[in-house]
């Protein structure tokens, strides 16, 4: 149908064409004439003729150019037409040609795509199947690349197994320096082997090394590659387990050849087939000799045939038997031994071999009766020990309470066995105590019990008595047994006895009350000036009741620092002025009462609670003398009594220095108070220990002169500056011509020694002259001043001044 349309368009031009336009002009343009004739008018016809004769042939000219114009533009345009559809004949196959390569490439791309998928899925499985390799790896993989230079290594990789045996995540490794989290890698050679291997891109092998870093220590061993991306791969086997293992199978083979256990292996039938040097020393059969015997051979005669059967029947049963037995050496002898057999099975649960361990007991056996005896007796004097007299005291009990009988139980201690064993040492202590044991032994009946209850503390056992007085005459008789001196190394040692004693059913229904009594009565009778003996009374419940509760308020007392600094002053009598103060603790309790010190202070000293209690009292004397001596007396001594527990304390000191530092107090403000007795009791100690407080600038006192050793050999060796003269001398002055006559003595003493002396107890004017008459440099006491509080004392210091206004 296209074609027929193209062939039309060629013969047949356009109404719209050039030549029917021009021929459209002429007849308008006819028209026009016409018309105008018609309508202006014409003469003649023949006007109309020469009209149409002028105007017909230009109009004929143009059209016949209009239409072979047309004519031509149609030819041109059909051979227009007919090259365009040559050129679009040509498009289509080209179209087509292309469209067949494209489709063509197309397939091609597709099948390149496909395969590059496939390509690429092979490599991730690949990649998957190696970074799972990797990952479960049980040896550790490291990928490291060298930063500056190979002067280091940085982490690039980290499996889960060197997790493991590094113990740090690869989170806290990767990026990291090798030295940086590993520095024993210098120690044990890796880093050096990562340069060689980085350098020369030869691998290496580094045997198994110890590798420690004190966060890890493990046994390793190494192998170091280079990658052809130059990065470094160590791969690495923890072999710590093997080590151990190695350790231990070389720690068995020891332990087998060098334990003192008796080892014989056998087979399944009972064959000896390997023992150890311990079997050898025990039986007296060489391994040569025992091995391919059978263990009958060390059969004694001590068992019967069921023993025997029941041994087997147990082992058989349960894999293993474990027992005492007694077997027989190559000499013959018969010992005991305590005897394990185990039965071992191999991979199918049969009986392989039988391992036999035993032990000698003979030994053990002889020292069983002496282990007995030493359970139950005092090692040293060999009397029974406090076990065994309380079971002999309730076995009594029993019979008493079955029989009415009565019972005595009598403490015994030594006075003064201190003194020996400080003065000729442990040793001679020791042998006197043993001497002691026999005495006490050779004063009492066979059927009563003697034992020692520890240190110099021995406790008798009446039985049967007949009446309290049976008691009291033992009592009696044992402190005259101690009239005769014990000899000990050529010296003639005397003691006496302090005697506790309680009776049955009286003073208590069973042996630790009995035993309780009787130290308690012990304990009065040493309060009654020690050598003598004493009955248990209801009160001594109730005194040591009472002091149970004192006990433990003190306690509290010294956690709560319920206790209070009270000042005494004291007097320079040269120019009347306050030149000092002693501090004193006092306790005032929850319910209003004061406790009187010498009832709490003894008790702390002997409790031990006087460290903490001395720690306090010398932390605030000095706290309080720094306020005195900063805001109104820059002279001011404070002086601080110290127990013997404290002056005896190694720690004494440094804690000393440490308060001074602590309150900023110049330590020739502090005068430390000690006795005569803390002093003798460890004499090179305490010099030692003075000098040392001494040459930290502190001032020493001896408090309460006279009334202890006062010994004058060994006062010229204490670096004291100061004698306190006892208030139980200033009392009666100066009517009591005995107590003048020491007071003078001691100011002449002191005084040609170079001390200053403080009298203490002033408290009449008539002691005050007796003390000025005679030189006294200070005194202390009522007249002046009693014990005042901190407030009180400041109040006391700023109002007295300079001088202190006595008369």
């Amino acid at each position: 149908m296209t074609e027929k349309t193209d062939s039309a368009r060629k013969v047949r031009p356009s109404f719209l064409s050039p030549s029917m336009l021009s021929l459209s002009l002429c007849l308008l343009l006819i028209l026009g004439v016409f018309l105008f004739i018609a309508l202006f008018g014409a003469n003649t016809p023949d006007h109309l003729i020469l009209v149409m004769l002028a105007v017909i042939p230009p109009i004929a000219y143009i059209w016949a150019y209009s239409y072979q114009t047309e004519r031509r533009r149609a030819a041109e345009q059909n051979r227009i037409e007919t090259e365009l559809k040559r050129h679009r004949d040509r498009l289509k196959e080209e179209v087509r040609e292309r469209t067949g390569e494209l489709l063509r490439i197309n397939s091609r791309l597709e099948g390149e795509i496909q395969e590059r998928e496939r390509a690429y899925k092979a490599l991730w499985e690949q990649e998957a199947r190696y970074r799972g390799l990797f990952e479960n790896m049980t040896e550790g993989i490291a990928v490291f690349r060298a930063a500056k230079g190979g002067e280091d290594f940085v982490f690039v990789e980290f499996n889960r197994a060197a997790e493991t045996i590094s113990a740090i995540s690869r989170t806290e490794v990767v990026g990291k320096s090798v030295l940086q989290l590993f520095p024993g890698v210098k120690e044990m050679g890796l880093f050096d082997a990562l340069h060689r291997v980085w350098r020369t891109g030869r691998p290496e092998h580094l045997p198994v090394s110890h590798y420690s870093d004190g966060r890890i220590t493990r046994w390793l061993e190494n192998a170091v590659y280079k990658l052809p991306s130059g990065e470094i791969v160590v791969v690495y086997r923890d072999e710590s387990e093997r080590k151990q293992a190695e350790a231990q199978l070389l720690l068995s083979d020891g332990i087998f050849n060098h334990t003192i256990e008796g080892i014989a292996i056998t087979d399944a039938d009972g064959t000896i087939e390997r023992v150890n040097p311990a079997f050898t020393q025990i039986t007296g059969y060489a391994a040569e000799e025992a091995i391919g015997k059978n263990p009958r051979i060390l059969k004694s005669d001590r068992h019967d045939a069921d023993f025997y059967r029941k041994m087997w029947q147990t082992l058989k049963d349960t894999g293993q038997w474990q027992g005492e037995i007694w077997n027989r050496r190559k000499s013959g002898e018969a010992y005991p031994e305590w005897l394990a057999v185990t039965a071992v099975a191999d991979s199918r649960g049969e009986t392989e071999k039988y391992v036999s361990v035993f032990h000698d007991i003979s030994e053990i056996k002889r020292n069983r009766k002496m282990l007995r005896f030493q359970t139950y007796h005092d090692a040293l004097t060999g009397l029974p020990n406090r076990h065994l007299f309380n079971d002999r005291l309730e076995r009594a009990i029993a019979y008493a309470k079955r029989k009415n009988g009565r019972i005595a139980v009598l403490l015994v201690d030594l006075d003064n066995f201190k003194h020996i064993n400080d003065s000729l040492g442990h040793s001679a202590g020791d042998e006197f105590l043993k001497k002691t044991a026999e005495r006490l032994k050779r004063h009492c009946r066979e059927e009563d019990t003697v034992a020692r209850l520890g240190g110099d503390e021995f406790i008798i056992l009446n039985s049967d008595l007949s009446s309290d007085r049976d008691a009291v005459e033992v009592a009696n008789r044992i402190q005259r047994a101690f009239d005769e001196p014990i000899i000990i190394d050529h010296y003639e040692l005397y003691t006496t006895t302090s005697i506790g004693i309680t009776l049955f059913p009286e003073d208590g229904k069973d042996a630790p009350t009995l035993v309780k009594n009787a130290d308690m009565a012990m304990y009065r009778a040493k309060s009654q000036g020690k050598n003598a003996h004493a009955l248990f009374t209801p009160a001594l419940h109730s005194a040591a009741a009472r002091r149970m509760e004192l006990e433990n308020s003190l306690r509290k007392a010294i956690r709560l620092e319920e206790f209070t600094l009270f000042y005494q002053p004291k007097v320079n009598l040269a120019t009347d002025r306050i030149v000092g103060v002693e501090a004193l603790v006092r306790w005032f309790r929850p319910d209003g009462g004061m406790a009187p010190p010498d009832e709490f202070i003894p008790l702390a000293e002997e409790t031990g609670m006087i460290h903490p209690l001395g720690e306090w009292v010398l932390k605030t004397a000095c706290r309080q003398a720094r306020i005195w001596n900063d805001r109104i007396r820059a002279d001011l001594t404070v002086a601080v009594n110290l127990s013997a527990r404290q002056f005896q304390d190694r720690d004494l000191i440094p804690l000393v220095r440490s308060i001074l530092e602590e309150t900023a107090l110049d330590p020739s403000r502090l005068d430390l108070e000690i006795t005569e007795n803390m002093v003798m009791n460890h004499l090179d100690a305490a010099v030692e220990a003075m000098e040392r407080l001494k040459a930290m600038g502190i001032h020493l006192s001896i408090d309460d002169f006279g009334t202890g050793y006062s010994s004058l050999s060994y006062l010229k060796r204490f670096p004291i500056t100061l004698l306190k003269i006892d208030k139980s001398f200033v009392r009666d002055l100066p009517s009591n011509a005995g107590d003048a006559a020491i007071v003078r003595a001691i100011l002449s003493l002191a005084h040609n020694l170079g001390l200053r002396v403080v009298a203490e107890g002033v408290e009449t004017v008539e002691q005050l002259d007796f003390m000025r008459r005679h030189g006294c440099d200070e005194i202390q006491g009522y007249l002046f001043s009693k014990p005042l509080p901190a407030r009180e004392m400041t109040r006391l210091l700023a109002a007295k001044g300079e001088t202190a206004g006595l008369m």
